[in-house]
């Protein structure tokens, strides 16, 4: 299906958060989840079809797309799930938020890499947790990470991690780096 990648509506003015945040500024805001194109063809026909309904009360998942996400976790996983364990969240922040609270207890340490997407920073304060990081660095080519990568083993008193794109062999960050399988690496910090 084509779809156009060379115009972008002009937000300025609109609801937009990151273009209220900045305005009158000289910054351009490139939030990854936050595109400034129109919605695919697909989609926008699928939300006016909704409208056109005009009922909007609770949905289940449509079994296409419980299959997707069966499937999808055990071809990049190698893990077989029943579609019964899902849990359906409004979104990615809610998620995080949720899984800090489901295994910490006040006190214990909720381990990330930085630089990272900000509500990182702020979920474990949410629930009286503390936020424990280790510092990714910009060689000038690319970021690497400085301290262990935000999977187990993690740094003593964390309880979880939150970290940005798992993946099977290794953990990827938001900045598109990943880190050895191995130790050593230098101890984390805590704000």
């Amino acid at each position: 299906m084509p779809f156009d990648f060379s115009t972008a509506p002009d937000r300025t003015g609109s609801d937009s958060i990151k273009w209220r945040r900045y305005a009158d500024r000289d910054v351009i805001p490139m939030w990854v989840a936050d595109m400034d194109f129109a919605a695919p063809p697909a989609v926008l026909d699928a939300l006016h079809a909704r409208i056109d309904h005009g009922v909007f009360g609770y949905a289940d998942p449509w079994p296409s797309v419980l299959e997707a996400v069966v499937e999808g976790i055990a071809r990049d996983h190698a893990w077989r799930i029943q579609p019964e364990w899902l849990v359906w969240l409004p979104g990615v922040v809610t998620g995080f938020n949720v899984a800090v609270r489901a295994v910490g207890q006040p006190g214990d340490g909720v381990f990330t890499a930085t630089p990272v997407y900000p509500p990182f920073l702020h979920a474990p304060a949410n629930f009286a947790q503390r936020l424990v990081t280790t510092p990714l660095v910009n060689n000038g080519q690319r970021w690497n990470g400085t301290g262990p990568p935000p999977r187990p083993p993690w740094p003593t008193g964390c309880a979880c991690s939150c970290c940005a794109t798992p993946t099977t062999r290794s953990v990827v960050s938001s900045t598109g780096m990943s880190w050895a399988a191995s130790p050593p690496w230098p101890s984390a910090t805590t704000w």
